[in-house]
């Protein structure tokens, strides 16, 4: 993912992030050969955790290697942090070139 594929993910995401319900927390997991995520925990969403998830996403470039994906899912599913009574919902964003797909599925 890199020039124009990158640069519709981050505006794709930005859109996303705006759309979020008002009651809502949230966290991006960038993934890749490794994966990071943007928070430590997830965030409650209000305009200045938007504000820095947005100020961090317009700066993404296609820098963490392949797209191996089962990691990061993994991590996400596993992890138990509480956040009142959510129920986790992940939405996962790639440009399709997803290494071990068999693995995933």
């Amino acid at each position: 993912m890199s020039g124009k594929t990158i640069k519709k993910a981050v505006e794709a995401l930005t859109l996303f992030l705006q759309s979020l319900p008002s009651d809502s927390y949230f966290n991006v997991v960038s993934f890749g050969t490794r994966f990071t995520n943007l928070f430590p925990t997830p965030r409650k969403y209000d305009k200045n955790s938007l504000k820095e998830a947005i100020s961090t996403i317009s700066g993404y470039t296609a820098d963490l290697g392949g797209t191996e994906i089962f990691e990061p899912i993994q991590d996400v599913l596993c992890k138990k942090e509480r956040t009142k009574t959510y129920n986790k919902q992940i939405f996962l964003l790639t440009d399709g070139d997803v290494a071990y797909p068999k693995k995933i599925i």
